[in-house]
């Protein structure tokens, strides 16, 4: 992670999951990456295909979202 371009820190820590802030043309992104385990399924919620959020509270916010998928 550390040598990702713009990496700053990564700001949460979990053992599903991660929070990286980085600097993207000099404003801070976070990007998320957080699995989750379905049944015998794991599934990985990330933002990598959308908009990461631009400040800590939304990016914890989308974090704890992704902790709450349930197989119905």
């Amino acid at each position: 992670m550390p040598k990702m371009p713009g990496f700053k820190a990564i700001t949460i820590d979990q053992p599903d999951g991660l929070v990286v802030e980085v600097e993207e043309k000099g404003a801070p992104q976070f990007l998320i990456t957080r699995h989750v385990k379905v049944g015998d399924v794991t599934l990985s919620c990330e933002n990598a295909l959308t908009k990461p959020p631009k400040d800590k509270a939304k990016a914890q916010e989308a974090f704890d979202v992704c902790g709450t998928i349930k197989k119905k």
